[in-house]
């Protein structure tokens, strides 16, 4: 295996240039973006684009999982995302699974507070170190 060594990556087009710490601590290490309506079992079933997922589980109506393919390596860690359908309000709560990796996302209607409902556009992403 080859190993590159950099203090910073620039790109050739823009000519940004960052530190190599902030593409390797920084960025978002996993994310989906699916339609929750859609999505079925465990299966990659309503996933429009992902990084670092190997499948996606619809849980119950509101509540889908994703499985990382290369796991965060300890449980310090950060979740977040949003969920939103078509003329409804929503909010969302981004929960992190216990054994690290997956990210679980709950949606419910803001109009009926604990009430779950599917969003058709939900993104999920995690921030940390991978395993």
């Amino acid at each position: 295996m080859s190993t590159i060594v950099s203090s910073f990556v620039k790109d050739r087009a823009s000519a940004v240039q960052l530190p190599t710490a902030s593409l390797i601590e920084g960025a978002a290490k996993a994310w989906c973006n699916y339609n929750g309506t859609a999505a079925s079992g465990t299966s990659m079933a309503g996933v429009n684009a992902s990084f670092n997922i190997s499948s996606l589980t619809d849980a119950a109506v509101g509540y889908q999982y994703s499985t990382m393919t290369t796991p965060f390596d300890s449980n310090y860690f950060a979740t977040g995302g949003s969920s939103h359908r078509a003329g409804v309000s929503w909010m969302l709560a981004a929960v992190a699974q216990n054994n690290n990796n997956g990210i679980a996302l709950t949606s419910s209607n803001v109009a009926t507070p604990g009430t779950a409902a599917d969003g058709t556009a939900v993104t999920s992403f995690g921030i940390g170190r991978l395993a």
